[in-house]
């Protein structure tokens, strides 16, 4: 896939091309600006794929991008992620309002980034796929809803809290990371679904799915459940706070029995629900809640029909876990040494605005040029494994841009002297910590120019 992401800090975009080549995009084409983006993308030869685009930039920030972008034709559904160190509610409502897809904050890691856009790249491709459909003939149409008469498992149920298994994924995926680790994933399977499906017509088994759906949504009302039919059978629900208990379990057996007893098509034996044992989302698999959500359909899902039993109950080899976050963080220790260069940089220039804090001269242009600072370092450190740094910048961050919006001169000081302190003591330390015999040592594999290079804004080699 073709992407284009913008960033006007030189260690975030190669952090971002890093990230993205170990994901398994390496098609990546770097920006430094929202114009330097715009001048790549008119003088592409075939159209990008997708985009990222750093919210916060100095001129033209990644909303009045992402709005530019939206505006061009052939750009009208091409995935568009925000990546921002902001948290701020109207930061985000704002870059949806301006077209964009989804967003991750900074610091990220490799695994949320490469998840974000492939289920970016695919609700996208479903939505150019069904807007190319709706201007296709009437007989490519009718062929349409055949195929869909015969592929139940893609049937829309529209029962409450029942959603598209697409959407279902991309919903979890855009969760706040507290929001969903106190959720918890359950698969709700019909029992003996490869016969019933056999001996029913496709008419009665979409009857049956209604009334499962109905039945579920009915014994959960008020869970604040979400809810949606994978296929085989099989029902996901994810719930906002506890499991279901045995008594709401027994209650959507009840119901389903209840509608059944109405429904003269189709299979006409009991159908009995089973509720598999809840799965969290634990820190790990909350880096990538689609990918929980396939593995546990996977695993509820009946084995081929035209297997022996006893090869159906052999489970499963056990795979090991991925190790693409370990080779990034390798890949990225590998950008300390340039790190170090930019922090210093900045230390210099914080201290010019520190003293004219400290001596009550500093005006609101300084202010916002340290909230920028502190923004920029805010985002990277983390990722490069200086997580006090990136904290004490955060809140640097924080606190300047409430200094400039505070009341009186005094206050707006008061607000952004003790953090902004705290952040010079610690990239003093952090400068020092990591220029001794041993750091040196660990990071001689970075060539001198490559990180002189890296120091005036270019970006890594191999970068496009």
């Amino acid at each position: 896939m073709k992407i284009l992401a913008v960033d006007d800090d030189p260690i975030a975009r190669s952090t971002l091309f890093e990230a993205l080549r170990i994901s398994g995009y390496d098609n990546t084409t770097l920006a430094e600006s929202g114009p330097d983006a715009l001048h790549r993308i008119r003088a592409a030869d075939s159209p990008f794929e997708c985009f990222l685009f750093d919210i916060q930039m100095d001129g033209m920030d990644g909303i009045e991008l992402c709005r530019t972008v939206r505006q061009m034709p052939e750009y009208r559904e091409t995935p568009i992620l925000m990546v921002t160190a902001r948290h701020e509610k109207s930061w985000v409502d704002a870059a949806f309002a301006a077209g964009a897809t989804d967003y991750v904050t900074k610091p990220f890691d490799m695994l949320e980034l490469g998840t974000r856009v492939r289920i970016a790249e695919g609700v996208s491709a479903k939505v150019r796929e069904i807007a190319r459909q709706e201007l296709k003939i009437s007989a490519l149409s009718r062929q349409m809803e055949a195929l869909e008469r015969h592929a139940p498992a893609e049937y829309r149920i529209m029962a409450p809290g029942f959603v598209r298994a697409d959407e279902f994924e991309l919903r979890l995926g855009r969760m706040p990371r507290a929001e969903l680790l106190k959720t918890s994933l359950v698969a709700c399977t019909i029992s003996g679904f490869h016969e019933i499906k056999t001996a029913s017509d496709e008419a009665g088994l979409v009857a049956l799915l209604e009334d499962v759906a109905s039945a579920i949504a009915n014994a959960f009302e008020g869970r604040g459940l979400m809810a949606t039919y994978g296929g085989q059978g099989i029902f996901m629900l994810a719930f906002p706070d506890h499991p279901p208990t045995e008594s709401e379990q027994l209650a959507a057996q009840q119901t389903l029995n209840q509608l059944r007893l109405g429904h003269a098509r189709g299979w006409h034996g009991f159908i009995a629900l089973k509720f598999r044992d809840p799965v969290l989302f634990n820190q790990l698999s909350a880096e990538d809640p689609a990918g929980l959500v396939r593995a546990e359909m996977r695993s509820a899902a009946p084995p081929p029909a035209n297997l022996h039993p006893a090869q159906s109950e052999r489970p499963a080899p056990r795979r090991e876990p991925a190790t693409a976050q370990q080779q990034l963080e390798q890949r990225l220790r590998k950008m300390v040494p340039h790190y170090l260069g930019v922090l210093n940089q900045s230390l210099a220039r914080l201290d010019v605005l520190g003293s004219a804090l400290w001596q009550d001269t500093c005006t609101p242009d300084e202010i916002g040029e340290v909230g920028r600072i502190a923004h920029k370092i805010a985002g990277v450190a983390p990722t490069l494994g200086f997580a006090e740094l990136g904290e004490l910048a955060s809140r640097t961050e924080r606190a300047a841009s409430m200094a400039e919006t505070g009341e009186g001169f005094e206050n707006r000081l008061a607000l952004l002297q003790a953090p902004l302190e705290k952040l010079l003591d610690c990239i003093e330390d952090t400068i020092v910590n990591n220029l001794g015999d041993e750091a040196a040592g660990a990071h001689s594999a970075v060539p001198a120019e490559v990180a002189a290079r890296h120091l005036q804004g270019e970006d890594p080699p191999g970068a496009p």
